[in-house]
């Protein structure tokens, strides 16, 4: 008997052990540049800066659209792994996807943003296959979210797509991505002759670290493209303060507060159409007096403050101009593999992750309109590292981080907090110890291409 029970005990830790060399690894903490995917990207952008054409100016056109994404049936809420149960329980807020699509002529380019906590990689597939099928290229539609953490889930499939969006349904797959489709092709239809200008203004009461509070910097900037047509006017505006006035233990659909924002803008005749999309989110939290303890006052305050903001740049006189040089394009990102830490130095292997995550591919998008250039990333991009991108560019230029560009790939926050024991760094940077250096890098050298060519 005895001899059976140690048996017994033997096998049960060596099958323990076979797991653990099966599913764990260590994290790979070897430096970037020494790495197989580091050398491709570098001939990547080598080819890239030796292809590129001088772009095309010619006198703008511009039109935008904004259509519903509100589900008429009982949904998930995507945002936050801890809320339970999922299911909605009532409508706040509708929401919307909204998009502005800009044409000189020779180049097509569109901007989409959508009320929701990502575009995830499965809508955007579905999103480029239909717009294709419409004689778009959709390499040359910049998308992003909202990022609010109470809007439409059900869009992610696996065990952490479930954890964030509730339970799979390629139903809500398809019709998101044809309501994008839809918004985009909408605005093509609205063109009219535009003028374009650039704004910008530091709304530092708004906006904190998260992850590391005073130590760390804020990515305070509020930025605004300005599109007059005609007797109207229309603002796209980015802001890096993550959408979550709404906690996990909220179960109505809300776009959170920038629905606040875009009725605050809305409200007088200084403009007729707004458009907002999140900045670099990663690391930076929304402020607001510590007095308002309710999530709906919260929310009001952010968005009335941010609106404020706003209509002071929609005042202020800037140069508008009707011509346009344009171009965009995406930029395949190699990576490291997967680096899902279970601990300081052990990670799930990449496979493991792979198969609970899903392995999309990975891009950055770039949407230049003038001396402005938006990059977006695939990831929750950190505040901090977007200050230091902003602080490299040519003089006249301008550059706007935007996050959740139908990629997906975690948080990239600034490598200097890797292992502090925080939800940014030890649950969702999932890339490694050094891939906001990498990404920075990278970012870094094809802005300055753009802005430096004529």
């Amino acid at each position: 008997m005895k001899k059976k029970f140690l048996k017994g005990i033997s096998l049960f830790f060596l099958l323990l052990l076979l797991l653990v060399v099966i599913l764990i690894d260590k994290v790979d903490r070897s430096p970037y540049q020494e790495e197989d995917f580091y050398t491709e990207m570098l001939e990547r952008l080598d080819s890239l800066e030796g292809a590129l054409p001088a772009a095309s100016t010619g006198p703008l056109q511009a039109g935008w659209s904004r259509l519903s994404i509100t589900p008429d049936t009982i949904l998930p809420l995507a945002g936050y792994g801890a809320r339970k149960p999922k299911e909605m329980e009532g409508i706040a807020d509708s929401v919307f996807v909204r998009s502005i699509v800009f044409d000189n002529g020779s180049t097509r380019a569109a901007l989409l943003s959508a009320d929701l906590l990502i575009v995830h990689p499965e809508v955007r597939i579905r999103f480029d296959a239909l717009l294709r099928n419409a004689g778009w290229d959709p390499e040359k539609v910049l998308i992003t979210a909202t990022h609010s953490h109470s809007s439409v889930g059900a869009w992610a499939p696996g065990l952490v797509g479930g954890l964030f969006s509730g339970d799979y349904d390629v139903a809500v797959v398809e019709w998101l991505a044809e309501r994008l489709a839809q918004s985009v092709l909408l605005a093509d239809q609205q063109k009219q002759p535009a003028s374009l200008g650039f704004n910008e203004f530091p709304v530092e009461d708004l906006v904190f670290n998260r992850l590391v509070k005073e130590e760390g910097i804020i990515d305070p900037w509020l930025k605004t493209l300005q599109i007059n047509r005609a007797n109207e006017k229309g603002l796209a505006a980015f802001y890096s303060a993550h959408a979550t006035c709404y906690g996990r233990h909220y179960h109505e659909l809300t776009g959170d507060y920038p629905v606040t924002y875009h009725k605050e803008v809305l409200k007088d005749s200084l403009t007729d159409y707004s458009w907002y999309g999140a900045g670099a989110v990663a690391s930076m939290g929304y402020k607001t007096p510590p007095e308002l303890k309710d999530e709906g006052e919260r929310a009001l305050y952010m968005g009335s403050q941010l609106a404020a903001a706003a209509k002071l740049l929609i005042r202020d006189s800037l140069q508008q101009d009707s011509l346009c040089r344009i171009r965009a394009f995406r930029v395949a990102v190699p990576l490291r593999d997967p680096n899902f830490k279970i601990s300081q130095e052990l990670r799930l292997r990449p496979w493991v992750f792979n198969e609970a995550f899903g392995d999309y591919p990975t891009y950055l998008s770039f949407l230049q309109l003038n001396n402005t250039l938006i990059i977006g990333t695939p990831c929750d991009f950190s505040g901090e590292l977007a200050m230091d991108l902003y602080a490299q560019m040519p003089e006249g230029s301008n550059l706007i981080i935007s996050s959740f560009n139908g990629g997906y790939i975690g948080y990239i926050p600034d490598d200097r907090w890797y292992d502090r024991e925080r939800y940014e760094t030890r649950t969702m940077a999932w890339y490694g110890h050094d891939n906001g250096a990498y990404f920075t890098e990278v970012m870094e050298r094809i802005a300055l291409t753009l802005l430096d060519r004529k």
